[in-house]
């Protein structure tokens, strides 16, 4: 219940419209209670033919067959009687059709609302999130709690709420008219009671259970469909479509087996229930005629009693459907509450100082840093210096800390000792916004977006003019291709599948250019092109690295003999540091990794 009422906190700014819909839903119950009502004058005016026409309710057994022998006699009481109680069932019904049908759309609208906020939030809690949240949950997840769960929770208020509000104030105001016509008749047909409680309440926590797992089965065949079809070209390279056929066959069988516990748990209340209403239906049925038999009621109220317990059983019936169904929202409400309550975000501090724009220095000093749930640092007590202007190459093999490097920079993550300045100001000390402001990331991993060329370069300022906006694309080397492309509202394709890699990293380098940002990180950029792409990739580079500070990951090294400083890292540490020439002379860990590329090239020519 704890999930219900935090999701019931995000229907206060509608409190209004909320207490209007209960109204309502309570005007329904009246109007259907008040409908049924109906039922005893109806019998009871009829009734009277067969005593006399001044009479208002005939003797319970006094009508026998001549009574009647004309359709006259049906009507002793008179026109003005019967248009009165006729048009107040007219009235009645389209009252409760009126109340129904806004109590329904109040409640919708309030669903959407809050489906549109809680999806908001959500969303914007992810990206608020460091990369150590993203390790930690699937992408595929993810999606599907913001979209399937999400959506279970606007059933609740919208659906859910509005059936249980309808049929809880129908249900109240049935058992009420029932005691009032008949309270002997009322008690005894509310025996059946607690065993529908008990049920219910039974029925209700097996589906909680199994409605986690069918949510579990769900996300495991989405990531797997979503993993399989995204690395089709490796799952045909090695033939392995029966292998991923038959992993999918077993998630989906997984799903199935979950989908019919679920099914059983969802489905087995309702015959259940029908076979005790019709066992209770049967002792009301020998206690009614012993109440006819001794004269203790009419025909009409007996007749009205018996409406209204009958109809009892609708609202019962629906309350523990709803019941069960918020079982389901429950869970899904656990989900999505307890990834808004996962906290991984980097926030601002509290005072933070002002920085306008880079103009000195980066400092590294003593920095150590571990990945959440790793055995061994990734970086130990680093120091480095980089001066405005320069270009500093990092080098080393694969999980030598080079990414993590730039990690830290960007504040990705948070280093465990040391400091990270600019300009002499620890880095922490500003705000994610201005920091970021002042660097441009281009990695080998370029991220495009199903949009436009235009909407791709001014990613996040889409009112930056067009001109700006070809200028940069000039300078990085893809203004002609997306004009042979059809201009730059033409899309680019999902993820930039349409265009080669070469492109994607010129468009993501064009990016980069108009961001204009003073210091620049280029994560091993051109480490997945052939030669020929390559070099044209490199012209790009070549334009966007002037007059900017450049922190550059390099598998090449060829590519990077040129920069002021060289920087090796093996297992997490500063191993050495100085010119090509220099690392070279020494013939250390670099002097071997250049000797080793300088032998694969020789051998891939010969």
């Amino acid at each position: 219940m704890s999930e219900l009422r935090r999701l019931l906190d995000y229907a206060r700014p509608f409190a209004g419209l909320l207490l209007l819909a209960v109204v309502l839903a309570a005007g329904v119950g009246l109007f259907e209670a008040a409908r049924t009502a109906l039922i005893k004058p109806i019998l009871d005016g009829l009734g009277g033919a067969a005593a006399t026409p001044d009479s208002p309710v005939a003797p319970v057994g006094s009508i026998g067959i001549n009574g009647w022998a004309s359709v006259r006699d049906w009507f002793p009481k008179g026109n003005a009687y019967w248009f009165t109680i006729l048009g107040l069932m007219v009235a009645f019904t389209a009252l409760r059709g009126v109340a129904q049908f806004f109590a329904n759309y109040l409640l919708t609208y309030i669903g959407q609302k809050i489906i549109v906020r809680l999806r908001h939030q959500l969303f914007a809690h992810f990206l608020e999130q460091s990369p150590e949240f993203f390790t930690r949950h699937r992408i595929a997840d993810l999606a599907a709690h913001i979209i399937s769960d999400v959506e279970k929770m606007q059933l609740a208020v919208s659906i859910y709420l509005a059936d249980a509000l309808r049929e809880g104030f129908t249900l109240v105001s049935l058992l009420l008219l029932a005691f009032l016509l008949s309270w002997k008749l009322t008690l005894v047909s509310l025996a059946v009671v607690p065993f529908v409680a008990l049920l219910t309440n039974r029925f209700g926590k097996r589906l909680r259970r199994t409605s986690h797992e069918t949510q579990e089965g769900v996300q495991n065949v989405l990531a797997l469909a979503q993993e399989t079809l995204a690395g089709y070209r490796i799952v045909k390279a090695f033939g392995a479509e029966k292998f991923e056929e038959q992993r999918f066959l077993t998630a989906s069988e997984k799903l199935r087996r979950a989908n019919l516990r679920t099914a059983r748990a969802l489905f087995l209340p309702s015959p259940i229930m029908d076979l005790m209403g019709i066992a209770i239906g049967a002792l009301v049925i020998f206690y009614t005629q012993h109440l006819v038999a001794s004269g203790q009621i009419t025909v009409g109220g007996i007749t009205a009693t018996l409406a209204a317990l009958f109809q009892l059983y609708d609202p019962v019936r629906k309350l523990s459907q709803t019941h069960n169904a918020y079982s389901q929202v429950a869970a899904a409400a656990a989900r999505v509450f307890g990834l808004l309550d996962e906290h991984t975000e980097i926030a601002d501090p509290p005072q933070a100082v002002p920085f306008q724009s880079f103009a000195s220095r980066i400092e590294f000093q003593n920095v150590t840093f571990t990945y959440p749930g790793a055995a061994n640092p990734a970086l130990t007590n680093i120091n480095l210096t980089i001066e405005k202007g320069q270009t500093v190459a990092l080098v080393g093999p694969n999980g030598a800390g080079k990414s993590t490097l730039f990690g830290l920079l960007l504040r990705f993550y948070t280093q465990d000792a040391g400091t990270i300045t600019i300009d002499g100001v620890d880095h922490r000390s500003l705000r994610l916004a201005d920091l970021r402001q002042q660097l441009a990331l281009v990695s080998q991993d370029t991220v495009l977006f199903k949009e436009s060329f235009r909407y791709n370069i001014a990613y996040g300022r889409p009112d930056i003019p067009l001109a700006e906006i070809e200028t940069a694309s000039r300078a990085a080397h893809i203004h002609d291709f997306i004009q042979e492309r059809g201009g730059y509202e033409v899309e680019v394709g999902e993820s930039g599948n349409e265009i080669s890699g070469g492109q994607r990293q010129r468009t993501a380098i064009a990016r980069a250019f108009l961001k204009n940002a003073p210091i620049l990180l280029l994560d091993e950029a051109t480490s997945q092109l052939d030669a020929e792409t390559e070099r044209h990739v490199q012209a790009a580079l070549s334009n966007l690295m002037q007059d900017r500070t450049s922190l550059v990951i390099a598998h090449r090294l060829s590519t990077i003999q040129g920069a002021d400083q060289i920087v090796v890292l093996e297992d997490g540490r500063l191993v050495e540091q100085g010119t090509h020439e220099t690392l070279l002379a020494a013939g250390g860990v670099y002097g071997k990794l250049y000797a080793y590329q300088f032998d694969e090239v020789e051998v891939q020519q010969d």
